[in-house]
């Protein structure tokens, strides 16, 4: 009777030391499931902060792009013409909108928007032929910073000394 008790008291402790072994086993399972989630946020953090700045940097190289191709694609505009540059135009607007909008200023001989050839969608500046300088000068006037289609449009003239042909 006694060894059966003696039996049944070691059988508690050994399940109470499993137990303990079970709980701390759990306890550290918890906190390397925990290490591992806080590590993954961790490169997950890391990962779209790059992604983030990898895209602001493209953003940049775009803007760069766009400018570098506006000073390149320049127009010779037939004797005593002047050429306006409308930046920042929406892909809905046509050159039948942009004529018929500038030609409240003057004369216009001829609208342009050039036309991305991989993506085959307009970009987003025009071209615009005045026939006199003051016309071309008005309309940079009331239209520089005005609104054309729902998006605020920057209007230059271009210097004559930057007209090229496109072939």
């Amino acid at each position: 009777m006694e060894e059966q008790k003696l039996d049944i008291e070691q059988n508690i402790e050994n399940q109470n030391e499993k137990t303990v072994k079970k709980d701390n086993n759990k306890e550290i399972d918890n906190k390397m499931e925990e290490k591992v989630e806080n590590k993954n946020d961790d490169i997950l953090g890391n990962i779209q902060l790059k992604e983030k700045e990898k895209l602001t940097e493209i953003e940049k190289k775009i803007e760069e792009l766009k400018e570098q191709e506006i000073k390149n694609i320049k127009l010779i505009p037939k004797k005593g013409y002047i050429i306006v540059v409308i930046h920042n135009i929406t892909s809905n607007v046509t050159e039948k909108h942009l004529k018929e909008i500038f030609s409240n200023y003057g004369e216009v001989k001829g609208v342009y928007i050039p036309i991305n050839h991989k993506t085959k969608l307009k970009k987003d500046y025009a071209f615009i032929e005045f026939v006199n300088k003051e016309n071309a000068e008005e309309a940079q006037l009331y239209m520089d910073e005005g609104q054309i289609d729902g998006k605020i449009v920057k209007v230059e003239i271009l210097s004559p000394k930057n007209y090229i042909e496109i072939k």
